[in-house]
């Protein structure tokens, strides 16, 4: 008995990722000695080059992110941006409701319509909405009575239009018509640099 109990504890240090440890030293052994399975918490310490990963505290219990986003049915990537981009507490990143897809009804003026029917129907951009709702936190009719700012116009050879308008027709990207009006030239300018009149 105590030589396959001897082989047991060779094959098992054998088996050992640091394949340096001494029988009975190393944490494989007296978990396979002590009749526990701990091939899952290696493997996940092996694509964690050799650790287990942060633990955050919640509610007295101490777990890493995934083991807190399997816990409350969260994407373990959503918790992570929560908690380490920005900055949320861990109950808050986990109690918080998940962002709309765009599917959820909202209710105005006695009508309900998803995100992307009131933008149409109203003509705001649904990025412009989205943004007044889940960011600012407009109540609903704010975001959809409020003027969306309109684009700056410039005018060149007798011709309005707004900068984006402009670099379409001139074939050269917005970036480069913003960087030279606030370079302090003028659309005139900039049209006769880039291929004159369009």
């Amino acid at each position: 008995m105590e030589l396959i109990e001897n082989k047991a504890m060779i094959e098992v240090c054998l088996n050992c990722p640091r394949k340096t440890c001494r029988s009975g030293i190393c944490a494989r052994y007296r978990a396979a000695r002590a009749g526990k399975n701990q091939d899952a918490e290696q493997a996940g310490r092996k694509r964690n080059g050799g650790r287990r990963g942060k633990e955050y505290e919640a509610n007295g219990q101490w777990k890493t992110l995934p083991e807190w986003a399997a816990e409350c049915g969260i994407d373990a990537n959503t918790l992570k941006y929560r908690v380490c981009n920005r900055g949320w507490s861990l109950e808050h990143a986990m109690s918080a409701p998940l962002k709309s897809n765009g599917s959820e009804g909202f209710e105005a003026f006695g009508e309900t319509h998803t995100l992307r029917e009131w933008a149409r129907i109203r003509g705001i951009p649904r990025n412009t909405l989205s943004s007044r709702i889940y960011s600012n936190k407009w109540p609903i009719e704010k975001a959809l009575t409020e003027p969306v700012r309109k684009a700056r116009q410039y005018t060149a050879f007798g011709e309005t239009k707004s900068g984006c308008e402009w670099a379409e027709a001139l074939d050269i990207s917005y970036a480069t018509v913003n960087l030279r009006l606030r370079q302090g030239w003028d659309m005139e300018r900039i049209a006769m640099h880039y291929g004159g009149r369009k």
